[in-house]
């Protein structure tokens, strides 16, 4: 069952300024996780790692969006982590406040159990260019009876 959907587009100009301008460890601090990124990486960074952390940006706002709400209250920044599938692929993990507005959404949907499972969601991240952009599909598994 599609609980909601959400993608976002974000130019690496803008996050390679906000990176190495003089908020840029209050950025860090304030978007991501330490598995994810952290103040520390901010001295070594290539145009490559601006790209990924770009699109990370995007991934956790197209997950805000799929949840209806945006960045605030229902959601923060530090409650989206991406995570890696066995396979390597990108996966979506809710914590805190995410977990619960996905919860409200899916029983909404008609979803009869409350618990989100990583990898459940269907998530995308490309980048070409100085654009990187996100697409979420956040799903909800079905008990299936035989």
């Amino acid at each position: 069952m599609i609980v909601g959907h959400g993608i976002d587009l974000v130019a690496v100009p803008r996050i390679d300024a906000l990176l190495r301008g003089p908020l840029g460890a209050r950025f860090v601090r304030r978007c991501f996780v330490a598995r994810e990124f952290s103040e520390t990486d901010l001295a070594g960074l290539t145009p490559r790692r601006v790209t990924r952390i770009a699109a990370l940006y995007a991934l956790k706002e197209a997950v805000a969006k799929a949840l209806g709400v945006g960045i605030g209250a229902h959601c923060g920044f530090h409650d989206i982590e991406r995570g890696y599938s066995d396979h390597g692929a990108p996966e979506v993990i809710l914590r805190g406040a995410a977990i619960a507005t996905f919860q409200t959404l899916a029983r909404r949907a008609g979803a009869s159990e409350d618990c989100p499972i990583p990898g459940d969601h269907l998530v995308s991240i490309s980048h070409e260019g100085n654009h990187a952009i996100a697409s979420v599909i956040l799903r909800k598994k079905q008990s299936v009876a035989f």
